[in-house]
């Protein structure tokens, strides 16, 4: 129930054409059984006659970014000008998103859909969290990997003090796979410790000269290092 209020409080507030509109929200019983990712970490669990909490939201197509992803059959060429209209709306809902002083935490493939029109669509703000504190001096403490391992920047594994900078790493990692593509899981495995600490494949390097040295800055261990959405918007903009 938390994690879905925390969703609708989020949701209610915002009005942005990359993120998936709220409309309404009611609390209803059911018996329901929750089977949750293996990727995933939550604190939260339910019993059979729990209280639930329904969000009525945007429709938006089924496949989400994951699932195009592993799609497409495009020449490299077409694919990087996708992954970087894409990336661009993503990093515009980002950037909404902390401006309102709010930070996503589990930006990942499967939590970003399509609408009709085949705009991106950021979604599940369940692991939402506020920014910083009234000082804007200190990080507030926080639950420490909350959101999804493959895309957790190092310091949101590892520290109970993180900036917004977590949801720039994310996408650093979504805008590599959106260009480079992978098909399976096993293909991912084999290289994704080595993307998360920015060793790309020579051809990655090669075809995609630009796109490797904005990523590689997005997956840059110190935060402080990482760019802001609104400074990547320009780069990407320029490109």
């Amino acid at each position: 129930m938390q994690k879905a209020l925390c969703e609708v409080r989020a949701l209610s507030g915002f009005n942005n054409a990359n993120i998936v509109r709220y409309y309404t929200a009611w609390v209803e019983d059911m018996t329901y059984i929750h089977e949750e990712s293996s990727e995933t970490i939550s604190d939260s669990s339910s019993g059979p006659e729990t209280k639930f909490l329904s969000i009525q939201m945007e429709m938006c197509f089924k496949d989400t970014l994951r699932l195009k992803r592993n799609s497409s059959n495009e020449h490299f060429q077409e694919r990087r000008v996708d992954a970087a209209q894409i990336s661009r709306q993503l990093l515009t809902a980002v950037e909404y998103i902390h401006s309102k002083c709010l930070i996503h935490r589990d930006l990942k493939p499967e939590n970003i859909m399509f609408s009709s029109d085949g705009g991106v669509k950021v979604g599940d703000f369940g692991l939402v969290t506020a920014a910083e504190n009234d000082n804007d001096k200190q990080l507030l403490e926080r639950t420490k990997r909350r959101g999804t391992r493959n895309y957790m920047s190092p310091e949101q594994a590892t520290q109970t003090s993180y900036d917004r900078k977590v949801d720039i790493y994310a996408l650093g990692l979504i805008y590599f796979e959106l260009i480079y593509k992978l098909v399976t899981v096993h293909e991912k495995s084999k290289i994704w410790d080595d993307i998360r600490s920015r060793v790309f494949p020579p051809q990655f390097s090669r075809k995609f000269s630009f796109e490797h040295k904005l990523i590689e800055r997005m997956l840059s261990a110190s935060p402080e290092d990482r760019p802001d959405a609104t400074e990547l918007i320009k780069e990407l903009d320029k490109c």
